[in-house]
C-alpha cells in the first residue's frame, strides 16, 4: 500500500512538471511564430514597395520615350469658280498621334485623322444633317536608324521627299504614301529613295511608284543656306487604268468615253469603255532653295520644276515663290507668295496640292498666304488662291478660293 501511494505521488508530480514544460514550449513556439509572421509582413511590404517602384520606373521610362500630340483646325472657305455656283463652307480637320522610341535607333508612330479616305486632305466638310464623321488611320510606321547617316522607314509614312519651300507642286503636304523608304543625310549631301504600293488588284495591273531624290546643301559663311537637287518619280501601271480616288482624274488626261455610252459612268478596270488614264507618268524634278536672314527674320526663296517624259504636250510645271518671317510665338506673323503653272499631265494629279485650282493639275496662278499667332497660341491663317484652269481642254476659266483658318495644337 505504501508503494502504491508513493507511485501515485511520483506520477502526479511528474505530470505536473511535464505540463509546465509543455506550456513553456508552446509559449516559446507562439513567440517564434509571431516573429516569423512579423518578418513575412515586412517582406511583403518590401516586395510591394519594390513592385511599386518598378512600376513607377516603367511608367516614367514609357513617358520619357513616348509622346502624344495633335491639332484641330477650323476653316471657313469661300469658292468662286467660273461655270459653278458660289460656295461657302465650313470644314474641320482633327488629328492625334502617338510616337514612341523603344530604343535610340527605333521610332514607332501611329496617328488618326478626319477626312475619310482622301489621300491628300484631312478636311471634313460640316454638312450631312449632323451625321457622325469618319476618322481613319493617318500614319502607322516604323523608322529605324541603320547608321548615323542612313535610316529606313516603312508602313504608312510621311512623305520622305524634300519639297523646296515646303511647296506642293508634286505632292500635297498631307500625303502619306504606303511602302518603305530609305533616307540618307550627311553634312552636304542627302538622298531619299522610296518604293510605294498605290493599288493592289487581283484582276488588274498593280500600280506602284518608285522615287529617287539626290540633293546638295551648302551653308555660306554669312549664314546663307543653299539647297539644290534632282528627283525622279516613276509610276508603274498607270496608263489604261482607272483614275485613283478622283474619278475626274484630278486634271490628268483621260481616254475619251465610248460614244455609245454617252454620259460618264464609273470607270471599270479592264473594260476600256473610256475614262482611264491616257498616259504614263515618269517625272523628273529640278529644285533650288535659298534661305537667309533679312534683318532679324528668315526669308526663303525657291524654284521647283517638273516634266513628265512620257508625254509631249501639257507635260511641264513649275512653281516659284518666297516666305518671310516665322510665326512661332504669340504676337509673331509670317507671309508667303507663290506663282505656279502646272500643266495637265506634268504630274499625277491625285497626289498634288488639294487646294490649287480646285485640287487638280491644268492650272496656273497666284497664292498669297499668311498667319498670325494670337494670345494663348491660337493660329490665325489666311490663304487666297487666284487661279485659272482648263487650258488642256480648251476651256480656260477663273478659280478663286479664300480660306480662313483657326488652328490649335496640343
Amino acid at each position: 500500500m505504501k508503494y502504491i501511494f508513493l507511485g501515485v505521488l511520483f506520477i502526479f508530480f511528474n505530470s505536473s512538471a511535464f505540463s509546465q514544460t509543455l506550456d513553456s514550449e508552446i509559449t516559446s513556439l507562439k513567440d517564434q511564430v509571431q516573429v516569423l509572421m512579423n518578418r513575412i509582413n515586412e517582406l511583403e511590404k518590401d516586395q510591394a514597395q519594390i513592385l511599386e517602384q518598378k512600376n513607377n520606373n516603367n511608367l516614367a521610362s514609357w513617358a520619357e520615350k513616348t509622346s502624344v500630340a495633335g491639332d484641330l483646325r477650323y476653316r471657313f472657305e469661300s469658292i468662286d469658280a467660273a461655270e459653278s455656283i458660289h460656295r461657302d463652307r465650313q470644314r474641320i480637320r482633327a488629328r492625334v498621334g502617338i510616337k514612341s522610341q523603344p530604343s535610340e535607333d527605333l521610332e514607332l508612330g501611329f496617328g488618326l485623322t478626319t477626312g475619310g479616305g482622301n489621300p491628300v486632305s484631312g478636311n471634313q466638310t460640316l454638312d450631312g444633317g449632323f451625321t457622325r464623321k469618319t476618322v481613319t488611320i493617318d500614319y502607322a510606321y516604323f523608322d529605324f536608324d541603320i547608321s548615323n547617316t542612313l535610316s529606313i522607314r516603312g508602313g504608312k509614312v510621311s512623305n520622305p521627299f524634300f519639297r523646296p519651300g515646303g511647296h506642293h507642286l508634286i505632292f500635297d503636304n498631307d500625303l502619306k504614301p504606303e511602302g518603305f523608304a530609305f533616307k540618307y543625310d550627311s553634312d552636304s549631301f542627302f538622298g531619299n529613295f522610296g518604293l510605294f504600293q498605290i493599288e493592289e488588284r487581283s484582276k488588274a495591273t498593280d500600280i506602284s511608284m518608285f522615287g529617287a531624290q539626290l540633293g546638295y546643301q551648302y551653308q555660306f559663311a554669312n549664314e546663307i543656306d543653299f539647297i539644290t537637287g534632282i528627283s525622279y518619280y516613276n509610276y508603274d501601271g498607270i496608263k489604261n487604268s482607272c483614275p485613283i480616288f478622283f474619278e475626274s482624274g484630278a486634271g490628268n488626261t483621260l481616254l475619251p468615253l465610248d460614244p455609245e455610252i454617252g454620259e460618264r459612268i464609273p470607270c471599270k478596270f479592264g473594260e476600256m469603255e473610256g475614262g482611264e488614264y491616257a498616259n504614263d507618268y515618269r517625272e523628273i524634278e529640278f529644285f533650288n532653295e535659298l534661305g537667309f536672314n533679312l534683318g532679324a527674320h528668315p526669308i526663303t526663296i525657291f524654284f521647283d520644276y517638273v516634266t513628265n517624259t512620257e508625254v509631249d504636250k501639257f507635260d511641264t510645271g513649275y512653281a516659284t515663290g518666297f516666305s518671310y518671317r516665322d510665326a512661332s510665338a504669340p504676337g509673331t506673323w509670317d507671309m508667303a507668295y507663290t506663282y505656279q503653272d502646272l500643266e495637265a499631265d506634268a504630274v499625277l494629279g491625285v497626289f498634288s496640292d488639294s487646294n490649287w485650282a480646285g485640287g487638280s493639275t491644268d492650272g496656273r496662278g497666284h497664292n498669297i498666304r499668311g498667319s498670325y499667332i494670337l494670345p494663348r497660341g491660337w493660329n490665325l491663317g489666311l490663304n487666297y488662291f487666284i487661279n485659272e484652269r482648263g487650258f488642256a481642254v480648251g476651256n480656260k476659266r477663273d478659280y478663286n478660293r479664300l480660306m480662313i483658318d483657326f488652328s490649335f495644337r496640343y
